[in-house]
């Protein structure tokens, strides 16, 4: 009896054993399959090799960190610089607001007698709809075109006030930082007395706050009738 036991427990040991080989040999055979599957895409250019694109990536953040990163850290200083002469025209107090991101723009905005309020909603609203999936992009997009339209009719003001003609505004929409390089160095003077703008009656376009340090656009005697500049370059 005892024989036979150990003689059915070993042929179930054994048969236990073959199977768990069986079970070995099938998920080598699969690996093996798997790594010649990708030997045979990558001669056929179908898979990038991992390390070909990892020097891609570090190729790329090379040139970022090297030329692209210094190129926008340039464009940043110098247009703070010409903001803060543009600012220091028109009167607001501390130099420092034109190198705040994002607040130089809603004090650029309240210069331009828009609601300051407006650029950071835009901007703001980008960022945090951004994160959305699917859609993210979208509402982006739109946000970051009405941050533009914002700046846009903003420097079309602030042109005014400085003795520019409307069509200035085209070369701040190609180039802004020339734009503002001019109108930082130039002899022109600001005089908010120019003709309303058309949201003026407008409570949630319209500049309706008030910041210390920075004056308000309301002309002392009202705006000016509608007409152009009277000196225009």
């Amino acid at each position: 009896d005892r024989g036979e036991g150990y003689c059915v427990f070993n042929d179930v040991a054994v048969a236990a054993r073959v199977r768990q080989n069986d079970a070995e040999v099938g998920a080598n055979d699969r690996v093996v399959r798997f790594g010649l599957f990708r030997l045979a895409e990558r001669r056929r250019g179908l898979v990038e090799p991992p390390r070909r694109g990892l020097a891609a990536i570090l190729g790329l953040l090379a040139v970022f960190f090297v030329v692209l990163l210094p190129l926008l850290i340039a464009f940043y200083v110098l247009g703070s610089w010409f903001l803060m002469k543009v600012f220091q025209k028109a009167g607001v107090q501390g130099g420092w607001r034109a190198w705040v991101p994002v607040y130089n723009l809603m004090i650029f905005s309240k210069l331009g007698d828009l609601s300051p309020w407006l650029i950071l909603y835009a901007i703001g609203g980008s960022i945090v709809l951004g994160w959305i999936p699917g859609v993210g992009g979208f509402f982006s997009t739109i946000l970051n075109l009405a941050a533009a339209a914002i700046s846009l009719l903003a420097a079309w003001r602030v042109g005014l006030k400085l003795q520019k003609s409307p069509v200035w505004v085209v070369l701040y929409f190609f180039l802004a930082l020339v734009w503002l390089g001019i109108n930082a160095f130039d002899r022109s003077r600001w005089n908010p007395a120019v003709p309303a703008a058309p949201w003026a009656g407008n409570s949630f376009l319209s500049d309706r706050t008030d910041w210390p340090g920075v004056p308000s656009q309301l002309p002392v005697a009202g705006y000016a009738a509608t007409q152009p500049p009277a000196a225009a370059y």
